[in-house]
């Protein structure tokens, strides 16, 4: 099936999921605890990317989750080196 209808396009809360979950994952970054507004903007792009399937994925949903992605992975890099020690 091909998505047809723009993202913005959306009825209610599920057409501004896009934006909210790109400024999520950049308050990731700056917050003392970034990981818990990672965690909800990579639940938000989920639910905007797994929901509604007949809308077009949205380009803020992809860059907010990959944001929030890098953010997480980044954390648990740096928890790693903590455990061993560096």
């Amino acid at each position: 099936m091909t998505r047809r209808l723009p993202p913005g396009d959306r009825p209610g809360v599920k057409g501004s999921l896009g934006p909210v979950s790109l400024v999520l994952g950049l308050l990731g970054w700056i917050l003392p605890y970034g990981e818990v507004v990672s965690v909800l903007a990579l639940a938000g792009g989920a639910v905007s990317i797994l929901t509604d399937r007949q809308y077009r994925l949205d380009g803020l949903v992809i860059a907010g989750v990959c944001i929030a992605s890098f953010q997480l992975f980044f954390a648990l890099v740096l928890f790693t080196m903590d455990l061993a020690g560096h």
